[in-house]
């Protein structure tokens, strides 16, 4: 393989990452909207009488959860899962010297705190909850209790460390991704309100 064609594999997975953690990100921020909103003694009553509230945030947890679980799983099929772009970089490491001086300490440090005890606990967690309630059905999934469980904390947690793999990576090889999604003005009631009012009226 080209020492180009390499630069533009590894430049391909983090445009791709990033738009998952995009996604991500303004998911969360409905999610945590929704929250609000149930926990709102203003807006708890009209949110818990109808039903498409409590299908929106389960639609939404769910596709938090299957997105997460793309850069963390370890399935072979998950091209863009964050390990396996630290193993590319490492592999490749004599081409990507030659377009760029960096760290391999750097990329080890990543690679730690992607083998923290508790993240690997976390991405178990979001595993769990995508292949046996949200991807697959399994026929077990009502009987058995699946540990460790999942909190919308959790997911951040893991959220917030693929971001930060996914930039750090972007910044050494290629300084010209964008991350300012989270300098975008962000609506709370984006989604949720315009129903809402809708149904209050």
């Amino acid at each position: 393989m080209s020492n180009k064609m390499i630069i533009e594999k590894l430049k391909d997975r983090i445009e791709t990452q990033l738009d998952i953690l995009e996604r991500c990100y303004y998911t969360i921020r409905d999610i945590e909207y929704m929250i609000k909103c149930s926990n709102d003694d203003k807006l708890k009553l009209p949110y818990l009488k109808y039903e498409y509230f409590g299908r929106m945030r389960y639609d939404y947890w769910s596709m938090l959860l299957i997105r997460i679980n793309m850069l963390y799983s370890h399935s072979d099929c998950d091209y863009y899962r964050l390990d396996k772009m630290l193993e590319y970089i490492d592999d490749n490491q004599k081409p990507l010297l030659k377009h760029i001086k960096f760290n391999i300490k750097l990329i080890e440090e990543l690679k730690e705190k992607l083998n923290n005890e508790e993240i690997i606990d976390y991405a178990k967690g979001v595993k769990i909850c995508r292949n046996k309630h949200l991807a697959h059905k399994d026929q077990k999934r009502l009987t058995e209790r699946y540990d460790p469980l999942i909190e919308l904390g959790d997911a951040k947690r893991l959220f917030y460390l693929a971001l930060e793999i996914v930039s750090t990576i972007g910044d050494i090889f290629f300084h010209e991704f964008d991350y300012n999604f989270f300098e975008k003005p962000y609506i709370d009631n984006r989604l949720v309100k315009p129903v809402y009012d809708a149904l209050k009226n």
